[in-house]
């Protein structure tokens, strides 16, 4: 009996294939591209996490210890510090095959990094205050550089430079007044021609990125009464623009401005982490208050600005209560 139903004919069978075969491949590109960008999400977060978790611990021994038992003056792939106690005395930090190490005492020598990462440069540097009466006082600068392990695969590849410092807190003697210790030589070159920014005081201050160089040669930096223009620059992530035509482009308008009573406000950009905020009420002053002020007396910037990924910047050295042992702030001649 005849049904009346009829079977895919060979043309309609070639083209059904045909069409699952292109939703497939797309289907296929889209995945293949979401597990890259998973693959590199990845390994950026634990490079980022990495340089965090080490960076912190160091300056966590370093602030403990009683003595920094390296040279003055010298960069040393081998940080020793010195502990009352007996257990942790001597305390030494180093690279070995790709991992940063710890060995307190006569303990263990312990990997504090992870084996997702690799260790491509740490090394450490002291410098001490003129007014030292222990020869050990001073401050740690600390280069650590690391990147993922990719096992070869491009698509891992992903590596941080970080610079940070610390000074012991709990040692005997000394004093905290002086000249204190002056920042690293920074890439960016000499002073800038055209600016009012100050020759010497003129660095602000990351935990995670170092030193901004707001006087860096061809940097430019102006502030004026309703403005502050140019850039500033960090050896790790490069120029932070101050406004968008010192960018090069105002599709995104954007710049920092001045109050004209030394009160900042708004974005400046870098590239590498976005976003610096020198006015909480760039956004919400809650839960935490912050902003950049300039003393129309003096000229000298103080507090805070806030970046995502770079976390807080420090424009002068009495926020964190260091200027005996890191005398920085940046000054301006701009006067109301």
């Amino acid at each position: 009996m005849y049904s009346g139903q009829k079977g895919f004919t060979l043309i309609e069978l070639l083209i059904y294939i045909s069409i699952f075969a292109v939703v497939l491949t797309a289907f296929m590109a889209v995945f293949v591209q979401v597990l890259r960008v998973q693959n590199r999400q990845t390994a950026t977060t634990e490079v980022i996490n990495q340089a965090q978790f080490l960076t912190q611990r160091i300056q966590q021994l370093v602030r403990q210890a009683d003595a920094i038992n390296i040279q003055t003056g010298t960069t040393t792939p081998t940080l020793v510090l010195a502990f009352a106690s007996s257990s942790l005395n001597p305390t030494t930090i180093r690279e070995i095959n790709g991992k940063v190490t710890l060995q307190q005492g006569t303990g263990a020598e312990l990997e504090l990094s992870s084996d997702k990462v690799i260790i491509n440069q740490l090394n450490f540097s002291k410098c001490s205050l003129p007014t030292d009466e222990e020869p050990f006082r001073g401050m740690v600068f600390i280069n650590l550089k690391l990147s993922y392990d990719s096992g070869g695969n491009p698509q891992l590849d992903f590596s941080q430079v970080v610079r940070s410092s610390a000074t012991p807190l709990r040692y005997k003697g000394g004093t905290d007044t002086g000249t204190g210790c002056a920042p690293p030589g920074l890439e960016g070159g000499g002073a800038s021609e055209t600016t009012n920014i100050d020759s010497t005081f003129k660095y602000a201050w990351s935990d995670y990125v170092g030193w901004l160089d707001f006087r860096a040669s061809g940097g430019d930096v102006i502030v004026a009464s309703s403005t502050v223009t140019g850039k500033a620059w960090n050896s790790n992530i490069g120029w932070i623009y101050l406004d968008c035509t010192t960018l090069g482009s105002c599709a995104v308008s954007f710049g920092v401005t001045n109050d004209g009573n030394g009160t900042l406000a708004n974005y400046a950009w870098n590239d590498e982490v976005g976003w610096l905020s020198f006015n909480c009420s760039d956004e919400s002053c809650t839960p935490v208050d912050y902003k950049v002020t300039i003393n129309t007396t003096n000229g000298d910037f103080s507090g805070w600005a806030w970046n995502d990924n770079i976390g807080w910047v420090s424009f002068n050295c009495v926020n964190t209560d260091t200027c005996g042992t890191a005398s920085y702030k940046v000054n301006t001649t701009w006067r109301p």
